[in-house]
């Protein structure tokens, strides 16, 4: 897809190079509330990450574990197996159990999947990757990320980081 085609779809400007924004997609989700799209000039569309609805959650983010484990098994049921990472880094102070969604906010605190290929994911040839994130606002409020790369994404990284470093 290329940008004007975004364009023609809604899809606006962020500010950032090659970053665009939908509040709705072509086939929306009803648990995801705002659509970020990256395009390369030339190779067009090659990300597109689905934020989920804001979610109220206790110091635990019961809440949003229990929607990253819904979204994580849809899509493990189209795309198979993926790898799940759910760990504290080493010497955080938010380790706790209670201290779940601090840890989050702050970055010590990883919950994640990815499906790609490598690792046994059914993914179709024009997609190379697919991630799920939790991620915090703050202690009492989060949303899970969803992100697809296509098979141009290296490509259209670079079309943009070139664009951005050559403003003439």
């Amino acid at each position: 897809m290329s940008v004007s085609d975004l364009r023609r779809l809604g899809a606006e400007p962020s500010g950032t190079p090659g970053v665009y924004h939908m509040q709705t997609a072509p086939e929306p989700h009803n648990r995801f509330d705002l659509y970020t799209l990256v395009a390369g000039p030339r190779s067009g569309l090659c990300s597109v990450r689905a934020g989920g609805v804001t979610l109220d959650v206790n110091d635990f983010g019961e809440q949003l574990i229990e929607e990253f484990q819904r979204i994580r098994e849809a899509v493990a049921s189209k795309y198979g197996r993926a790898q799940t990472y759910d760990y504290v880094r080493d010497g955080s102070l938010w380790d706790a159990p209670r201290h779940w969604m601090m840890g989050l906010e702050r970055e010590d605190r990883t919950l994640a999947t990815y499906w790609l290929p490598k690792e046994g994911a059914s993914l179709p040839a024009n997609l190379q990757a697919i991630s799920l994130r939790a991620r915090a606002l703050n202690v009492r409020r989060g949303y899970v990320a969803l992100t697809y790369e296509f098979s141009n994404f290296d490509q259209c990284k670079a079309e943009i980081d070139a664009a951005a470093s050559n403003p003439f």
